[in-house]
């Protein structure tokens, strides 16, 4: 995903209400909006409710676990790096056998 879509996304979750968001068995509701109806009141399903409902906590796990594993990546970048200026200089790398004359 590109960090203008990340960013969009960390914008309009930084815009929404505060939670925790609910769901009750006729409407699903957080704090700032209308009630939506679920299930037998014929607007939406109950598991959609829940996705609803979910979803502030949801994205921001997510966006977590993005930033985390973008900078494990980075790290491993950096490393890489690191191992392949050392293997230029003549430097012996753990794991890796030496040359032999």
């Amino acid at each position: 995903m590109k960090p203008a879509r990340l960013a969009a996304i960390r914008a309009r979750l930084a815009k929404s209400s505060p939670e925790p968001w609910r769901y009750k068995t006729c409407v699903a509701c957080w704090p700032g909006m209308t009630h939506l109806e679920i299930e037998d009141c014929g607007r939406i399903a109950l598991a959609d409710a829940k996705l609803i409902a979910h979803a502030r906590a949801d994205i921001r796990a997510l966006l977590a676990e993005v930033d985390r594993l973008r900078e494990a990546l980075t790290a491993l970048g950096a490393m890489d790096m690191q191992r392949d200026a050392e293997r230029d200089q003549g430097i012996a790398v753990a794991g890796e056998s030496e040359k032999v004359p």
